[in-house]
């Protein structure tokens, strides 16, 4: 699947180097000439990344991070990389939050590959208000169990639960989505724990889907694709 990625603002020189540091990643990389212009654009379709250099005309770069996270933009987890001068990096820093990356203008084509593989190779993920049924041994025998489910990708899913399991427990799981007709089965094994996850409140097990039962793998990749949430809101 292609991950959108739109560069602001970026001049002649850096645009050879980010195309180059993109070269690695299955990328659609579409190119505008303000930052203004970047937030029409992701307000109306889903990106993975935006990457704007820095100073930013007409606005604050905190101003610009406002807007991009507005409720309603359909980009508003996407991932922000800014590019600046040395001199800048301490201010736009303080002004970050998740989800953003502050380098320098001339960082190296090594530095700008390893920001971008951590932000673009994570699977595509999906949170909402979602169950899965998951049949649990437990020393009182075998159980069926729903599941809250915090986000799920086609590897894996974040799931929100007070059932004491342990890292190596294996269920098989069926997950409804009202998208579609039939439901998402398959086999899931427990990976990490609440401590490791940050859910010690309220439980939660991170799982790794092992298997799928007949098309369950392809019908959820084309859930994910259409509804998918950017990396930066993910768990």
């Amino acid at each position: 699947m292609l991950q959108r990625v739109v560069l602001a603002s970026v001049s002649d020189e850096l645009r050879e180097r980010l195309f180059e540091a993109l070269g690695p990643f299955s990328v659609e990389a579409v190119e505008v000439p303000s930052v203004q212009r970047a937030l029409e654009l992701t307000c109306e379709i889903p990106i993975h990344l935006v990457v704007v250099c820095y100073p930013i005309e007409g606005m604050s770069f905190a101003k610009f991070l406002r807007a991009f996270r507005e409720a309603g933009n359909a980009s508003r987890g996407a991932q922000v990389v800014a590019l600046a001068p040395g001199k800048s990096i301490g201010g736009l820093k303080r002004s970050a939050g998740a989800g953003v990356a502050i380098l320098r203008s001339d960082s190296e084509f090594e530095e700008l590959a390893t920001t971008f593989m951590t932000f673009l190779r994570r699977a595509p993920r999906f949170e909402g208000n979602l169950m899965v049924g998951a049949d649990l041994e437990l020393p009182t025998g075998k159980v069926r169990k729903m599941l809250q489910i915090a986000n799920i990708s086609e590897t894996g899913m974040l799931l929100r639960t007070k059932t004491p399991l342990e890292i190596g427990h294996m269920f098989s799981f069926e997950l409804q989505i009202p998208e579609l007709r039939a439901p998402i089965r398959g086999e899931a094994e427990v990976v990490r724990l609440a401590t490791e996850l940050g859910y010690d409140r309220r439980g939660g097990v991170g799982v790794q889907i092992t298997t799928f039962e007949g098309d369950s793998r392809e019908r959820l990749k084309k859930f994910l694709d259409i509804r998918r949430l950017p990396p930066a809101l993910a768990k």
